[in-house]
């Protein structure tokens, strides 16, 4: 049932009305049903508000919905294997994948030859983080 408002969500959710629009606007959530032309939220917003949370942690929202339809369709992932190679090839990383457990600017941060020294076992904090999330069962 899609009864919510926007401030209801916003409250529940600790954010803003215009980050839920803004989200909206980016392609990040689906446009809700609408009641009187005021926004009316089902209950699976709040899903999706979760995985766009945990996401931010990895890449910044404000690259907006061109970036997550690059990402999407697969356009980078060539270019960040890449770099994977190149820094499994120089010891800073265990695996090829690992470089999608680094945020953008950590890879930076490597390039420069800054940071932490302990790359992998970063990577491999953020791969039993997200194996924890991949077996939770939603409620």
């Amino acid at each position: 049932m899609e009864n919510l408002k926007i401030g209801d969500v916003a409250e529940r959710a600790e954010l803003a009305a215009s980050t839920l629009r803004y989200y909206e606007s980016a392609g990040l959530l689906p446009p809700p049903a609408r009641s009187n032309g005021r926004r009316r939220y089902g209950e699976d917003v709040f899903r999706r508000l979760t995985a766009i949370k945990v996401a931010r942690q990895y890449v910044p929202v404000r690259e907006g919905r061109a970036f997550w339809q690059l990402t999407l369709a697969g356009s980078l992932r060539p270019l960040c294997l890449a770099l994977g190679a190149k820094l499994c090839e120089a010891g800073v990383l265990e695996q090829v994948e690992d470089v999608f457990y680094l945020r953008q600017e950590e890879t930076q941060e490597i390039a420069r030859g800054l940071g932490k020294a302990t790359w992998r076992e970063l990577v491999q904090h953020r791969r039993s983080e997200r194996e924890a999330w991949m077996r939770m069962e939603p409620p």
